[in-house]
This record gives structure tokens, sequence and C-alpha cells, in this order.
């Protein structure tokens, strides 16, 4: 699976990353709005994890980079933020939510429901 971790906290993305490419998942990482409007393959993703708590970067700005006519990567809610209900990122409309703290677990079912 080829994910883009986008995240400003450095040590939670190189967490992620090892968890994520002991399982052999190709992953790449971006921090700025900068480096994701560089991100020119942003559609070849399978998953993209967004940190919510990047202000300049929000779903509907992720979403405005992936040509609309082919198949979106799943977008997953990466947060710390109103982790007692998860349905408030559904309905913002990403694809589901991993919430900070997270487990291995919690890792590897994301990555197995969209598989």
């Amino acid at each position: 699976m080829n994910i883009l971790i986008i995240d400003d906290n450095p040590e939670i993305t190189g967490l992620t990353k090892i968890l994520l490419e002991v399982n052999e998942h190709k992953v790449s990482s971006i921090e700025t709005i900068e480096e994701l409007k560089n991100e020119t393959n942003i559609q070849n993703y399978d998953l993209i994890l967004l940190d919510k708590s990047i202000k300049t970067l929000d779903l509907k700005t992720v979403r405005g980079l992936i040509n609309p006519d082919i198949k979106s990567p799943y977008i997953v809610a990466f947060t710390a933020q109103d982790n007692n209900d998860p349905g408030i990122h559904i309905n913002e409309g990403f694809d589901d939510v991993l919430s900070k703290p997270f487990s291995p677990q919690d890792l590897s079912r994301i990555t197995e429901k969209y598989s």
C-alpha cells in the first residue's frame, strides 16, 4: 500500500512511518502546504493520514489537489482532537479516523481496512 502521512510533528511521523514500513507499506511524508502543492502524484497514494491540527491543511485543500476524474485516495483523520466522537470526522468527509495516541493494532486496522 502506498501511504502519505501529512503531519507537522516529526516524532509522530517517524514512529508511524516505521510501523508502516515494518508491514511493507511504501510511505512518504510531508509537513506543510507548500510540500503538498509540490506533490505531483497525490492521486497515486492509496491512503492519506491527515493531521487535523495543521491549520493551513484541511480536507478541502487536500481533496482540491486530487484529480476529480480518478479514484481518490482514502483520507483518514489523524488526530488527537475530538477522540470521544469519531463521527465528527466522518461527518466532515473523512473516510475514517485514527486517534492519537494510537496503538500498532489501530494502525493495522486502518491499513487492512483500506488495502
